[in-house]
């Protein structure tokens, strides 16, 4: 899989505040989306 993880950030979301990592391509370095 060509996916990479980034540093783990604190963001508030709906649901209060919560601790997620970005997730990118690892060939074009684009943000996927994130996960907690």
């Amino acid at each position: 899989v060509n996916v990479g993880c980034g540093p783990a950030e604190e963001r508030v979301l709906l649901t209060g505040l919560h601790a997620v990592a970005d997730i990118y391509c690892e060939c074009c370095k684009t943000t996927l989306g994130w996960k907690y």
